[in-house]
């Protein structure tokens, strides 16, 4: 489908109806779809964002779209290629942008009109089963799926080729229908106490790509850094490569450090500005003469400067896609930063920050919760000790967890 004959589509309400109908009944009065157009603007560009409980999960810009041309651009002036939108989609350029567009959730409002539409003119299993993670999300938040469907789905990990961005309403849709997570993959023990996967491998934090597919796609980043100030946990994984690229600004002479805790999840394109970025604030000229050639001014003393120390992310932090990490920020243990958010100030351990300024939305748990998890800190176990937590550590019961971590902790080590 040329997604640029929808320019002038005007049935949005309509559209939105059809759409809300087809929703889980779990999910019929929390999933919210949203669709603007600026009629005014060229090309009439516009803005959508699918919501739950009032809270965006993912929006699509226009943003996103210019940033798809200047893509394709580049591909036109390298290769000669008369690429454009809507146009030679099995171009092989093309189908490798069209992915990695997906991979970044670099998507246009026009690229969520288009899916729903598809979505709304093909068998839901169909959906299922497209290359369109977009469409993939309406059929996942499907009423016509039901729970068998959803299962296979799970214990196959049929959801694990989307973008982490995706996934999450597959993990959504799992947890209000109550589908427990798949028995964790056996684990026995050799002589010498060292606990093996039942594919034969064993946790290695030191290596570099550590999908069982053997994909290049994600990286344990302490193995893969090398620059001072940069101090990364066991575990912790980007969504890509060149982690080092994602921290921007970050100049020796500020001495300033990067420290990032254990099992992070950072997805694609978060970046991490650091003091370097800062301008002298307290002068009626923010411009940086001293650091151009020619120009009569000496380096200001670091008290003079706006730097705000070092940047510290917690442990299993999950930090979305596109967020962007101010200087000087302390984010708590398990919290987690939304999609394209903008941090600036500290976030409490197991909050959840939306936004750009961010802002808290609310807590994960209860302050009970919140106080037993930040004494268990599980990521500073064993890794054997951390295989027999698995079954706690991703149970969606969080009664069933919080009673199982208590009595952990009440009993001691080795229990």
């Amino acid at each position: 489908m040329d997604k640029y004959h929808l320019i002038k589509y005007k049935s949005w309400g309509t559209l939105k109806v059809r759409l809300k109908g087809l929703l889980c009944e779990a999910l019929g009065d929390r999933i919210d779809y949203f669709l603007t157009g600026y009629r005014k603007a060229h090309d009439q560009v516009g803005r959508a964002a699918i919501r739950l409980d009032g809270e965006e999960l993912v929006r699509f810009s226009w943003f996103s779209e210019h940033d798809q041309h200047k893509d394709l651009s580049d591909i036109r002036e390298a290769t000669g290629k008369a690429l454009w939108l809507g146009g030679h989609e099995e171009d092989p350029d093309h189908l490798r942008l069209k992915a990695k567009w997906a991979e970044e959730g670099t998507l246009s409002d026009l690229d969520f009109l288009c899916a729903a539409l598809t979505y709304l003119d093909m068998p839901v299993t169909d959906a299922l089963e497209s290359d369109d993670p977009i469409v993939r999300i309406f059929a996942a938040m499907d009423r016509r799926i039901g729970k068998r469907t959803l299962r296979a789905i799970r214990d196959r990990a049929g959801h694990m080729d989307l973008p982490p961005w995706a996934r999450q309403f597959y993990e959504l849709r799992f947890a209000v229908e109550g589908i427990d997570r798949p028995a964790h993959p056996t684990t026995h023990h050799h002589r010498g106490g060292a606990s093996h996967m039942s594919d034969g491998a064993t946790p290695d934090p030191n290596r570099p790509f550590p999908l069982r597919s053997g994909s290049e796609a994600v990286t344990y980043v302490k193995p893969t850094v090398g620059r001072p100030g940069i101090v990364v946990g066991e575990f912790t994984y980007y969504a890509g490569a060149g982690f080092e690229e994602r921290v921007t600004h970050h100049h020796e002479w500020n001495g300033d450090q990067l420290i990032i805790g254990k099992f992070c999840q950072i997805a694609a394109g978060v970046e991490f500005v650091m003091n370097g970025a800062n301008h002298q604030m307290d002068a009626v000229s923010t411009f940086p003469f001293y650091i151009f050639e020619g120009w009569e001014q000496e380096a200001p003393p670091p008290s003079e400067m706006p730097l705000k120390g070092d940047t510290v992310v917690g442990n299993d932090v999950w930090i979305g896609q596109g967020a962007t990490i101010l200087p000087g920020v302390h984010i708590g243990d398990g919290a987690i930063i939304g999609m394209k958010s903008v941090v600036g100030s500290d976030v409490p351990p197991y909050a959840i920050v939306v936004g750009a300024p961010a802002r808290q939305i609310r807590k994960r748990f209860d302050d009970d919760l919140i106080e037993l998890m930040l004494r268990l800190r599980w990521w500073d176990r064993p890794v054997e000790e951390i295989q027999r937590l698995i079954p706690i550590l991703t149970c969606s019961d969080l009664e069933k967890a919080r009673a199982e971590i208590r009595a952990l902790l009440e009993d001691g080590p080795g229990r």
